[in-house]
């Protein structure tokens, strides 16, 4: 088991001028927040000599903004030099946003990417829970740049998530990176922590050494089972050196398919949030089997043969969870939305707008 605190002493005591040299962040500084966006943000780092970045311009959209800056190459004289950009930000609806760092060293030069990040616009720290377990790229998913042989091992306990690399480095060598902290809401961006000249299966003990690499991961959840991940890879031992970005549909990878099987079949206790109500409500609910129904759709059959529900899969996906499922022939004419899937607990609505789990309680044969 990985102890958080001890890896996180660990990323502390390792502040080499490699670290100090790629560090950078993008901050608010204690202004109160009347909207989703806030008022004032600032770009801070650290930048290897004193022609450090000025603001060109702010780019947004719904989902993105991109930050532009400009420096020099000229005259430039070498050693770390901290830099403060305030970027005033207009008002936005956008609860998170993917932030993009574009750079150039003159009007004429192209622009490089030296930075990217998930933000949290709204502050507000949902109650993302990511499934515990082996994710891997999304086969038929967005992003055609993932395969076998790349994936991730994640590990999430009360709010703090423990990520684990399984990839390969540019000679084809195994190469085990880790990144670890805690989310702010359903997203996540850490350095990668690589380990190196550990113990093997069937020698003497040797303590890995550890260093941090030039990888970044972000990741956002859009729910218990499926994610987006973006790799980037700085090119350089400095903050002005462009980083590479890659971009992963990612699931949580199911043993023993099909898997609409594997997310639904089995025995369920049915939680209903209280609400006014003095006290939660309960009721065991069996999902036996399932019936296709055209179009994508599937039909939920109870033990005894009655019409549980429907669900909505993803047909080009056939490794994804369910879309979304809707169950109407409950026994007291409850009528639940289900639209965040783990292998033993699923969450949704009811028709009151209350919020409803199913934790499984026993697997179907």
């Amino acid at each position: 088991m990985i102890n958080h605190r001890w890896v996180l002493i660990l990323i502390l005591l390792l502040g080499s001028n490699l670290a100090s040299a790629q560090s950078w962040s993008v901050v608010e500084f204690g202004k109160p927040r009347v909207s989703p966006m806030p008022a004032e943000m600032f770009l801070t780092g650290n930048w290897p000599d004193n022609c450090i970045p000025k603001l060109v311009a702010i780019e947004s959209t719904e989902y993105q903004l991109t930050v532009r800056t400009q420096s020099s190459t000229e005259a430039c004289r070498p050693g770390m030099h901290y830099f403060e950009i305030p970027l005033k930000l207009d008002h936005s609806e956008a609860s998170s946003a993917e932030f993009n760092w574009l750079h150039r060293n003159s009007e004429a030069a192209a622009y490089n990417q030296l930075g990217f990040r998930l933000l949290n616009l709204s502050g507000q720290q949902t109650d993302s829970r990511p499934g515990s377990g082996w994710w891997w790229p999304e086969p038929g998913g967005e992003f055609s740049s993932g395969g076998p042989g790349t994936g991730l091992t994640v590990d999430f306990q009360q709010g703090y998530l423990t990520l684990l690399t399984q990839s390969f480095d540019q000679q084809g060598s195994p190469d085990w990176q880790l990144a670890t902290g805690q989310m702010d809401g359903n997203q996540f961006n850490a350095p990668l922590i690589r380990f190196v000249a550990g113990q093997t299966l069937t020698g003497d003990y040797q303590p890995p050494e550890l260093e941090l690499s030039r990888h970044e991961l972000s990741i956002q959840f859009n729910n218990a089972a499926t994610a987006t991940v973006w790799f980037s890879r700085r090119l350089g031992d400095n903050l002005s050196d462009p980083i590479e970005l890659r971009k992963l549909s990612l699931v949580r990878y199911v043993m023993n398919p099909p898997v609409g099987e594997r997310f639904l079949l089995g025995e369920w206790l049915l939680i209903v949030d209280p609400g006014r109500r003095a006290s939660n409500t309960y009721q065991s609910v069996v999902i036996d089997r399932i019936q296709a129904a055209g179009d994508g759709q599937i039909r939920l059959v109870g033990i005894g043969g009655e019409r549980l529900g429907q669900c909505r899969m993803n047909q080009q996906r056939s490794e994804s969870p369910p879309l979304s499922c809707t169950l109407d022939g409950l026994p007291d004419n409850e009528v639940i939305e289900i639209n965040n899937f783990d292998l033993d607990e699923l969450h949704g609505l009811n028709q009151e707008l209350r919020m409803v789990r199913l934790i499984r309680l026993a697997n179907r044969p």
